[in-house]
C-alpha cells in the first residue's frame, strides 16, 4: 500500500499550505534556538527520583527533532486524506520535543 501524494485534482488549500509553511518555519526557528541554547549534553531521560538519568549529544537531539518536525510540515502540505493529519501530528510532536528539551536543559 503506497502513500497517496496529491495529484492535480486534489491540490492543497491555501489554509493547508499556510499551516505547512508555519510548521516548517517553526522547525527552522527551533533548530536555531536549540543550536544556540542547548548545552553539549542534553537531558533525554529523567529518573523516578526526578533527577536526570540519560543524556544525548546536542547535535543528535537537534537533528532528530528538526528532521521529524520539518518532514512532518512538508508532508502535511503534499499529502491527502488521513496521512495529512498524521504528518501534522508528527510535526507538532517534533516541535514539542524540541521545546521540552529546551525547558529541561536550560533550567
Amino acid at each position: 500500500m503506497s502513500k497517496k501524494v496529491y495529484d492535480q485534482s486534489e491540490k492543497p488549500t491555501r489554509k493547508e499550505i499556510a499551516i505547512g509553511i508555519v510548521l516548517v518555519i517553526m522547525a527552522i526557528v527551533m533548530l536555531l534556538a536549540d543550536i544556540v541554547v542547548l548545552p553539549q549534553q542534553v537531558i533525554v531521560q529523567i529518573g523516578i527520583n526526578a533527577l536526570p538519568s540519560g543524556y544525548m549529544p546536542k547535535y543528535l537531539v537537534v537533528a532528530i527533532t528538526f528532521i521529524v518536525s520539518f518532514i512532518g510540515g512538508l508532508m502535511y502540505i503534499f499529502c491527502t486524506g488521513a496521512e495529512k493529519h498524521r504528518f501534522l501530528s508528527l510535526s507538532l510532536i517534533g516541535i514539542a520535543v524540541s521545546l521540552i528539551s529546551l525547558i529541561f536543559s536550560v533550567s
